[in-house]
């Protein structure tokens, strides 16, 4: 896979299945995105910032939320869509 073609709904969604397929069969991820959406559905969040840790927090939590908002200087905010969370800008 072209590493650009994940930018497309139809390879992120092939990604996440590729994804959950590894989590099946126990295995560790760690990934490095900038694609936010994508980032939210994970377990945890590791948020850095000029190479340093800025926050790392469930995904779900409130707190992590909020890290994640402040690391964008408050130029997204995050919605609920049915199960999951998405980063919307402001």
């Amino acid at each position: 896979m072209n590493p650009w073609q994940i930018l497309t709904p139809p390879h992120q969604s092939d990604f996440l299945a590729w994804q959950r397929q590894l989590l099946a069969n126990n295995k560790t991820l760690v990934t490095v995105l900038h694609e936010i959406h994508i980032a939210l559905r994970a377990d945890h969040l590791i948020m850095l910032a000029d190479g340093k840790l800025h926050f790392q927090g469930s995904s779900c939590d409130p707190q992590t939320h909020q890290a994640l908002i402040a690391l964008f200087d408050g130029r997204i905010r995050l919605e609920r869509a049915g199960n999951d969370w998405v980063a919307l800008p402001c």
